[in-house]
């Protein structure tokens, strides 16, 4: 297993300016309801599906950045070993 220790995405937008360590290929984010998790998704979502200028996306550059919108296929994240994986608790 690789381990990212000192890897980080960061999201910058006129509301967030986020810095996210990755110690590890997956990276749990939690927290109590209305605290950004899902605004944060979709700052994601609008930058890498969009392509919105008003978002600033930097991440390793050996890695892309996938949005999962199911979690009920492991072949998808199996397939996708060089990504760092985003997922909303509200996903199926």
């Amino acid at each position: 297993m690789k381990y990212l220790i000192g890897t980080f995405i960061e999201i910058k937008s006129k509301k967030f300016n986020i810095n996210i360590p990755l110690q590890r290929r997956i990276t749990y984010l939690r927290g109590d309801s209305g605290v950004g998790k899902t605004s944060l998704v979709e700052l994601i979502r609008a930058k890498i599906e969009d392509g919105d200028d008003s978002i600033e996306l930097n991440k390793p550059d050996e890695y892309n950045i996938d949005i999962l919108s199911s979690l009920s296929s492991s072949l998808d994240i199996e397939n996708k070993r060089n990504s760092i994986l985003i997922a909303d608790d509200n996903i199926n």
